[in-house]
């Protein structure tokens, strides 16, 4: 497929995650609370199975000591409180994105070059204004690449569109592939980072951007199933999703695994041809667009 082919539907792709994430609140009312937290850190994962949590003591960032669950631990200090399910009326949120990608040695060549046209096209188009944008490559430039905490501080931290656009751009222009797929901690400290998030701005719907061409490598993890455990973490505690973007050369059903956990389906294959995606990607707009409700959680004093 030529390359500007392949922009369009990798601009698709992110712009159905914006479409989607932004037309309603997290509609699982199965979601635990944390415990006490010290330093940052929780007692206790997410909870399952009940729509009511336990009540959280101060924190910080929401670090917990199970290796994919999502702390309750609120930021600055606040004490975080236990939360119930509350059926309203579906709203459109200020949406936050951060964006994932990929720049392992495997994205040489037109797939980098497709993926950072996209990017910047999509940062820079008026139509995304007001959006808040932040992104994070993986592997980092420096060891260690499979650690996590070294995905939680983003490249570029999340900003509003258009202010945020210039700082996106530069950033984007200044990486180059290299190295391996270090899946599992790029995802982990991510998601650390859009929980913590979440929790900061409960009027916000903020939501992960994931883009690979690749499986796992370079890690002691790169079991599928534990990486979807962690976008299915962090989906239960405090709902945010994992949208996934599958380039060329993906296993799309591992893809399809994390995406599924994260509360969005299946990934988005921009390897298909251009009209399937035009058309899978306005069926699921219209889908999510027609929602009528949200359960959305509000802490209880």
């Amino acid at each position: 497929m030529k390359l500007r082919g392949l922009t369009l539907l990798w601009g698709m792709g992110l712009s159905m995650a914006a479409a989607v994430g932004c037309s309603a609140g997290h509609d699982d009312t199965s979601l635990g609370g944390g415990g006490s937290a010290s330093n940052g850190t929780n007692a206790n994962g997410t909870g399952t199975g009940s729509n009511q949590g336990g009540a959280g003591t101060t924190g910080t960032t929401g670090v917990v000591s199970s290796s994919t669950g999502f702390g309750n631990a609120s930021s600055n200090g606040v004490t975080g409180g236990a939360c119930t399910a509350t059926t309203v009326q579906a709203e459109l949120l200020p949406l936050d994105m951060i964006i994932v990608l990929d720049e392992s040695g495997s994205m040489s060549g037109m797939k980098w070059d497709t993926v950072t046209a996209s990017l910047k096209s999509f940062v820079q188009d008026p139509a995304n204004d007001g959006m808040s944008v932040g992104i994070v490559y993986f592997p980092v430039d420096t060891q260690p690449d499979c650690d996590f905490t070294s995905y939680e501080t983003l490249n570029v931290d999340i900003g509003e569109l258009p202010g945020n656009s210039m700082a996106l751009v530069t950033s984007i222009n200044s990486e180059s592939p290299q190295g391996g797929t270090p899946t599992y901690g790029a995802l982990k400290g991510a998601l650390f980072k859009a929980t913590a998030y979440q929790d900061a701005h409960l009027d916000h719907k903020v939501i992960v951007v994931f883009a690979s061409d690749g499986d796992p490598t370079s890690c002691t993890i790169t079991s599928i199933p534990q990486i979807a455990a962690l976008a299915s973490s962090a989906y239960n505690y405090n709902g945010v999703q994992t949208y996934v973007i599958a380039m060329a050369g993906a296993t799309i059903s591992n893809l399809n695994q994390i995406a599924a956990a994260g509360g969005t389906n299946q990934s988005y294959d921009v390897t298909q041809s251009s009209s399937s995606s035009r058309r899978r990607c306005r069926r699921s707009a219209r889908t999510r667009s027609r929602a009528s409700s949200s359960s959305r959680l509000h802490p209880r004093g």
